[in-house]
Formats: structure tokens, sequence, C-alpha cells
């Protein structure tokens, strides 16, 4: 499960309220990289409105441990249509709350190109439940930034995950970027809560106390009154067709006051040496990084790298992988750099329940570091 207050460092990254969105993943199959993300701005979560109205977003990319291929999931819940908004319902048949709706969406799509998990992954898959049928102002606006409705690729105009008075439809969406619809394999429904009785559901309204009893069944039906969304992924990592990609150095930057988390107190110099590169034809790069801070008795050391990503111009690179610190294992890491008239470098550092440290921006380095494409 991604522990996002914890991967994020902000306290209730999700929002306050009792319902919040979440990932759950398969460790054997799939390991986070990159920075967890949350898109919680008041323009992303009030839409235009004076209040609050959707779920804050969560976005995070994953690597598939088989062949270090790549995609960012971004799940959502924007507001529902079951209450108002500042705006009033316009009367076009899209209910309540179809501008905050619509205004999330367009926030989210700038978000999104944006490289919100600083992973410069283009391969992007947007989740859940949206509160908007297929043909509708959000769902119309992210088709528009170039994200493809995969039940409506997959099933056309016969699929429907909710029932309402009796008329079917889909609120619950897969969207896919141009660069990973080719790697989607399928996408459907998977009918277990619309089709069944919603006297059947976790709701205690107007049962008795036996009926709360006989009616309920420990199984996978009615769970919800939404049916999931099931997406088929055969995920592509195309091997460079050349010693591509590469970056070397060492030197040291500042680290203030709070950026050593075991020691928030503690100031002085950050130093580092990273040499990191794909060899020809290869899907994983190779490679090592070490982190030393100066008089705290902190020191990484990492030879594995999970994956490598340089800009096409070459002039900025992230690389990630794990490590040892002070001989404890099970240490992770992500590191940026930019190459330029001045050089730059964000280090971040993290055990398996915290961020451990985080030097809090692209810095100017003393040393020198060389990115080649």
């Amino acid at each position: 499960m991604i522990h996002v207050d914890a991967d994020t460092g902000q306290i209730n990254a999700l929002g306050t309220d009792a319902i919040k969105v979440g990932i759950l993943y398969q460790p054997a199959l799939v390991t986070p990289v990159g920075v967890t993300a949350a898109l919680n701005s008041v323009a992303f979560v009030n839409g235009g409105d004076s209040a609050p109205r959707s779920r804050p977003a969560l976005a995070q990319t994953f690597q598939q441990n088989s062949n270090g291929a790549r995609f960012t999931a971004v799940v959502n819940h924007l507001k529902s249509k079951g209450s108002a908004c500042d705006d009033p319902d316009a009367g076009d048949g899209q209910g309540n709350c179809n501008i905050v709706r619509t205004n999330a969406a367009i926030e989210q799509a700038a978000w999104l190109a944006s490289d919100p998990t600083l992973t410069g992954e283009t391969d992007v898959l947007i989740l859940g439940d949206l509160n908007s049928y297929a043909m509708e102002d959000p769902v119309t606006a992210l088709k528009n930034a170039g994200f493809t409705n995969l039940l409506e690729l997959f099933l056309g105009p016969d699929a429907y995950s909710y029932v309402f008075d009796g008329q079917w439809g889909y609120l619950d969406y897969a969207m896919a970027s141009g660069s990973l619809v080719p790697q989607i394999t399928a996408a459907t429904e998977f009918h277990i809560n619309a089709d069944e009785p919603g006297v059947l559901d976790y709701n205690t309204n107007f049962k008795s106390a036996g009926q709360v009893i006989s009616l309920y069944a420990p199984d996978m039906f009615r769970v919800s009154d939404h049916d999931p969304v099931i997406v088929g992924l055969d995920l592509q990592n195309t091997p460079y067709p050349s010693a591509v990609g590469f970056i070397t150095g060492s030197g040291w930057v500042p680290a203030a006051a709070g950026s050593y988390f075991y020691e928030p107190a503690w100031s002085g110099k950050a130093q580092f040496a990273l040499d990191v590169k794909y060899k020809k034809e290869d899907l994983i790069p190779q490679g090592s990084f070490s982190l030393i801070l100066e008089n705290a008795g902190f020191e990484f050391y990492s030879s594995s790298v999970d994956w490598l990503w340089v800009s096409p111009n070459g002039n900025k690179a992230i690389f990630t992988g794990s490590g040892t610190a002070n001989s404890s294992p099970d240490f992770r890491y992500i590191v940026w750099v930019q190459d330029g008239k001045k050089d730059n470098i964000r280090i971040q550092i993290w055990d398996g329940t915290q961020l451990v440290f985080d030097n809090g921006s692209l810095q100017r380095l003393s040393g020198n570091i060389s990115i080649h494409h």
C-alpha cells in the first residue's frame, strides 16, 4: 500500500474526509519509483467553488519488476452529482457540480503534464470515480488532453458500472495516455455491485437487526454501488539502441537544518558520488551512488539502480535504486541532476517508514556532474 503522508511529507495529503482514494499494489510484480504525488490544490479540490468538493487525487509511478517498464497510475474521486455546488444545476442533463468536475479534470491534465512523480514517465493511467458519464464535459476535457476512455474503446456504448433509478451507465473510468494505449490488452467492468440488489449492501438503513445479519455475506458482491474497472497491461520497455544515457559526478551540497530527519537540528555538507549508465541493449541501468553527511554519522552506499531517465537534450536526469545506510539494508533513494553552466542536484533517501534525507530542491553543487545522452 502507498503510505501517502509518509511518502509526501504532508499531513492529511489526501484530505480529512472519511472517504479517501488509495493505491494497493503487489510488490512481487511492481515497485513504486519516483515520488508519491497528491493533487490537493485548492484549484483541483474546490474546482472553482467556495468549499472543498472533490477528493484529492493520488499519483504513483510503478516499475514492472520483470522488465523495468514503467507507468503512472492516478486515482480519483471527483465531486458527486448528489449535492449542490455554488453554481446550480444547469439543466443540461449533467447534474449538480458539472463545472466543478470539469475544472478538476482540466487541473489534473495540466498537473500530469508537469511530471508530478518526477520520473519523466509519459505512460499514464487515470483511474477512479469521475462521477461523470461518458459524454459529459469532464470526460471530454480529459479526452481533449490526449487520454483515451478505455471502456469506450473496448466495450463501446454498452458499457456500464452503475445503476441509478433503473438506468445503466458508468461513472468509473480507466483513461490512458497516448503512449500507454498500445500497451493496453483489454478493459472491462467487474460486475459485482451494479447488478446486485441494494438491500445486500453495507448500509444498515431501514433494516432490522436480524436483516443486517441475515442479508450479509462475506463475499465480493455489493461491497459498493459501483463496479470496479479492470485493465490489462502488457508493459513494454524498449531497449536503448546504443550505449545511451549515463551520468558521472561527485561533490557536495550544503544541507540545511531539517534536511536530515534522524537529527533535525543537524546541518552541514552532503558529500556525494555517482556513476550510473545503461549498457548497450540493456533494459536496466547499472552503477553506484553514495551519500555521506559530514559529522552526522550517516553513510549511504548503493550499487543497485532501478531506472535512469535522461532528458532528450541531455541536461537533466533522474535515477533511483536501493542501498544500505550505516550497514542497515532496505533504504531507497532518488536523485535528480541538472547539467549546465551551474550543476544542480537534489537527493532523497528514505527507509521503510519515512523520509531520511532531503536537501529540499535542486541545489547548486560544489564539484561536477556530467550527463551524456
